[in-house]
């Protein structure tokens, strides 16, 4: 059989279509040059940047400018388009339309350049909240698309074997490095730990901290190590204060084996930024269960930079934030069917808090639900459940004589009938209007939503999954009503919902990247688009809002935090410490609220808003102010005690010391 003549097919002609396509190649390349043409102007812009953004104020001369770079770019854009056509015009019209829009999908997320320099300005949105959040979730949701459609292109330049492929030969050879991800990931969590250990000292030493909360849980557990009896706390109640019906933090005494050996209030500040930090790699540990180490090790970066986070993390000492060491390393084990550890891990985040018991509780209906490890799940959901309910219903309402602690927080939601918590639950489950009413009224609950969401690009709540991981940041926190610290990242509370998403994080990235039908291999573009978002996201919020990349505008707690001694801050506390010189180790006294956590380090220390109680000394500020005030003019006008020493902005007084220098005190008062 002789072979057929090969034919070639003769070539269509250059048509409407084609002219189509080009146009809208050209419309790529033309948008990429007004958007980098955009952002080039912006990052000019300088102090002028800031008047145009809240007042959209600005000189003719500059937005004539600013009309020019847009215009300017997307001529400069036309014209490389040209260029290329004319280098390319072997080959024919259609081709080159066809690189150019190539050339426009890989390179898509230049669209987005002129947002870059105005999100990551802190002055213009101080105050504006809400705004610079819904710009950051939509610069997320728009990165991820854009994202997407340039993975899902691929290169245009380097192919497999290319001149310059071979260049970056070792650039990719160092980035593919099995080490490499690990490696960083440890760095962060040692510069987290260090930087916030700091700085939370610092604070400390600025007279930043306060009694409630810090020298409560300071000298609960100085009295803990010292042989005093169970979760004792002077500054909490006086001589027989207790938080036995506030808090069952059983966790003290693992703590204890630390603290006992520097026994003083920075020692709990270093021990909470170090396993907030170190939670990291619990969560790099699952993440590298189900993903590539790259991306398990962006999320746990992505982690660390989490403003909700640093927020708490600045606002004294409290438990919540150790929920994510212990619980993901509970989980770590589960997945690994190493059950006897797990379950060491569960029994120690059930001694973080009485409410930590109740996540736990639901980490076991997720492991149940999610066939992840069936048997450990019913175990730990029953452990937790009963452990939450003894303590909450059972334990701390017998010893607060039956009254139930922090649930005025909820008092709209509560039922004069069922008393407690539990009528909040039948309310939240019985009257779905009237609970939506509550959760929408107040705007910060919007701000504090997306504060939570957006650097994370919603991704938690992709599938039903994260909406069950969010119930206990939905009952703890967006439940109160009129309660700022709950809706605030500046407390602790948001650790109810950073223990939770970013595992719903990891299930959904691996979710993402399975193929959606037969054939689909688009898995890992879709994954990394994803991941790459959340970077971007996570560094703008956490330059708005975190604590690492600039300092002005976080709060930790009630107000604004100052990083690092300042002058005025140093010669204070000098005068503190001058003072705390002469009062023996062992004697009580009783203090302004910030002074309490200096002096806190002994059996009884007092706050003075709560009570002078029996305390042999008497350190505050001159003058000092509120109810504060009035306490320290009865004790000091009434003689019961004597000034023992005075500097420029505190004093010392003693019980039954002489007088002589009361009226001086007196006087600034």
């Amino acid at each position: 059989m002789e072979d057929e003549p090969l034919v070639h097919p003769a070539p269509t002609r250059f048509g409407q279509n084609d002219l189509v396509h080009g146009a809208i190649a050209f419309s790529w390349i033309a948008g990429i040059g007004s958007a980098i043409g955009l952002a080039a102007w912006t990052i000019r812009a300088g102090r002028r940047l800031r008047p145009f953004i809240e007042r959209n104020e600005l000189p003719e001369k500059d937005r004539l400018w600013s009309v020019v770079n847009l215009g300017g770019g997307a001529l400069w854009g036309v014209f490389f388009c040209l260029i290329v056509l004319v280098l390319l015009r072997n080959r024919g019209l259609r081709a080159g339309f066809s690189f150019l829009e190539r050339l426009g999908h890989r390179f898509a997320p230049l669209l987005l350049a002129p947002a870059v320099p105005i999100l990551l300005v802190w002055k213009p949105w101080r105050d504006r909240e809400l705004s610079v959040l819904s710009l950051i979730a939509i610069f997320g949701l728009a990165a991820l698309g854009l994202w997407h459609l340039s993975f899902r292109t691929g290169p245009v330049f380097m192919s497999q074997g290319s001149r310059l492929s071979r260049w970056l030969r070792p650039v990719r050879a160092v980035f593919d490095a099995p080490a490499l991800p690990p490696v960083l990931l440890a760095l962060g969590i040692v510069g987290y730990a260090i930087f916030f250990s700091y700085f939370t000292i610092s604070a400390h030493y600025n007279l930043q901290s306060a009694s409630f909360d810090l020298a409560i849980e300071n000298n609960l557990v100085w009295n803990l190590v010292h042989g005093g009896p169970l979760f004792k706390t002077t500054p909490l109640g006086g001589p027989e204060g207790s938080h036995m019906g506030y808090h069952h933090t059983y966790l003290a005494f693992v703590l204890g084996l630390v603290y006992r050996f520097a026994p003083r209030p920075e020692t709990l500040l270093v021990l909470q930024a170090t396993l907030i930090a170190a939670a990291a790699w619990p969560l790099y540990l699952l993440a590298r269960l189900r993903l590539d180490r790259r991306i398990a090790a962006v999320l746990a970066i992505a982690y660390l930079l989490y403003p909700p986070n640093h927020g708490a993390n600045l606002y004294d000492f409290h438990y919540p934030p150790f929920m994510p060491f212990f619980m993901w390393f509970m989980l770590y084990f589960a997945e690994r069917n190493r059950t006897t550890l797990a379950l060491i891990f569960a029994l120690l985040s059930m001694s973080i808090r009485e409410d930590a018991s109740a996540c736990v509780a639901l980490w076991g209906v997720y492991l149940f639900l999610t066939k992840t490890n069936v048997r450990f799940g019913i175990l730990i959901a029953i452990l937790g459940a009963a452990h939450f309910y003894v303590s909450k219903m059972v334990l701390m309402p017998w010893v607060l004589d039956g009254h139930e602690a922090y649930v005025d927080q909820y008092k709209e939601l509560m039922i004069p009938t069922i008393k407690g918590f539990a009528g909040v639950v039948v309310t939240v489950f019985s009257n779905f209007g009237f609970t939506l009413h509550t959760l929408v009224r107040e705007p910060m609950k919007y701000s504090y939503a997306l504060q939570i969401a957006a650097p994370l690009v919603f991704l938690a709540w992709r599938r039903p999954i994260g909406l069950l991981l969010s119930l206990p940041g939905f009952f703890f926190t967006l439940l109160a009503s009129h309660y700022e610290p709950m809706v605030s990242i500046g407390f602790q509370y948001t650790f109810f919902w950073t223990t939770f998403i970013f595992i719903a994080c990891v299930r959904n990235l691996d979710w993402i990247a399975q193929p959606r039908s037969p054939g689909d291999v688009d898995g890992p573009n879709r994954q990394k688009a994803w991941i790459v978002a959340v970077a971007c996201a996570t560094l703008m919020t956490s330059y708005q809002f975190g604590g690492v990349f600039q300092q002005n505008t976080i709060k930790g707690g009630f107000g604004p935090k100052r990083f690092g001694p300042g002058k005025v801050e140093r010669a204070q506390y000098a005068e503190v410490k001058q003072l705390i010189k002469l009062v023996p180790p062992d004697a009580k006294i009783v203090s302004n609220e910030v002074l309490v956590p200096h002096v806190s380090s002994r059996r009884d220390s007092y706050t003075m808003r709560v009570g002078v109680f029996d305390a042999e000394y008497m350190l505050f500020h001159v003058p000092s102010g509120g109810g504060e005030r009035d306490v320290v003019h009865r004790e000091i006008s009434s003689g019961a005690f004597g000034i023992v020493k005075r500097t420029a902005g505190f004093a010392l007084a003693k019980r039954g010391y002489k007088t002589d220098l009361n009226p001086d005190v007196l006087r600034q008062f």
